[in-house]
């Protein structure tokens, strides 16, 4: 999104417990990027909490954003249906929210809602892992069998789609494991060959040049050899 500049950049946080540090750490950081990275885009941010009795505020020096468009401030327990209905996305931000008598009819009309709104088989199963792992978080004391017969998950990954859903995740996952493994291995071979490089007359910057390597990681390799 940073490359177009009619689209601004947003930062979002969430704020489950009450923290005075909620609000200057949130802007510190929106500033520090804005001041590292240059960006051509405007800026938004959005603070969203479980109840709005866990919004600290705004502090006086920041009170210039309490009406501005660059700032929203969300409640997730103060969202309708009728809101949270209109994404999946808005439906799992809300179970956050919600109280813990009504989680359990929410999130099985949200899993419902998943299987017939989504017809990849993958992506019903990030909404259902979000779905539990929201509910991990909210009865620490359930084990994961309990929440999944809870949520009425247990037929649900006994079927062809969702284990093929998940087998092809796992794949990728593999997949992806095993490149950056190889990438790891093929950078540690190169910084093995870095002080044999320096006995033979190399600058770092030219060891760097010559691997295809970070100048910074040569810089350290040729530190723990001193």
């Amino acid at each position: 999104m940073i490359g177009n500049y009619h689209v601004p950049f947003w930062r979002a946080v969430e704020g489950a417990t009450p923290s005075l540090t909620l609000i200057p750490s949130f802007f510190s950081e929106i500033f520090l990027y804005l001041n590292d990275y240059k960006p051509v885009n405007d800026w938004r941010g959005i603070l969203i909490f479980t109840k709005r009795r866990l919004d600290p505020g705004l502090p006086p020096q920041y009170q210039d954003f309490a009406n501005s468009p660059r700032l929203q401030r969300i409640y997730l327990d103060e969202l309708s249906t009728q809101i949270a209905s209109a994404s999946l996305g808005l439906g799992v931000l809300q179970l956050i929210g919600v109280k813990e008598n009504v989680a359990q009819q929410q999130a099985r009309q949200l899993i419902s809602r998943t299987r017939q709104e989504l017809k990849d088989a993958a992506e019903q199963r990030k909404i259902v892992e979000l779905v539990e792992t929201v509910f991990v978080y909210k009865f620490p004391n359930l084990s994961r069998q309990e929440i999944e017969q809870m949520l009425g998950l247990s037929e649900l990954k006994q079927t062809k789609v969702y284990q093929e859903a998940l087998e092809e995740g796992l794949e990728q996952g593999l997949e992806q494991g095993l490149e950056q493994g190889l990438e790891q291995g093929r950078k540690e071979g190169k910084l093995a060959a870095v002080p044999l490089l320096l006995q033979a007359g190399m600058s770092v910057e030219q060891i760097a040049q010559q691997l295809c390597i970070d100048l910074e990681a040569v810089k350290q390799a040729f530190e723990q050899q001193s």
